[in-house]
């Protein structure tokens, strides 16, 4: 059995990783709603299958809280990702 290695280090504008989802092209995307920074922006990131990481969006702030906290996500049959942003 081989000892666990680590898949990736996030960037610094990451401090709070969350929901993953596989797109059509096998790409991990991966939810930063950064909880633990409320002065990142939430965002959200394409990681290849060369592990390189990229900033896919900024995700929209609330107009009502000024933050995007985006948190679980998931591809529809229509193709479009749906992103649950957690206001609570």
């Amino acid at each position: 059995m081989q000892p666990p290695k680590l898949f990736a280090v996030l960037p610094d504008y990451v401090s709070t990783p969350d929901g993953m989802a596989i797109d059509p092209e096998g790409n991990l995307i991966l939810a930063c709603p950064n909880y633990a920074d409320t002065s990142k922006p939430g965002c959200i990131l394409k990681i290849d299958a060369d592990r390189k990481i990229r900033k896919w969006v900024d995700v929209p702030v609330s107009e009502e809280t000024g933050h995007a906290f985006p948190m679980d996500i998931t591809f529809g049959p229509d193709g479009d990702l749906y992103i649950c942003d957690n206001q609570g």
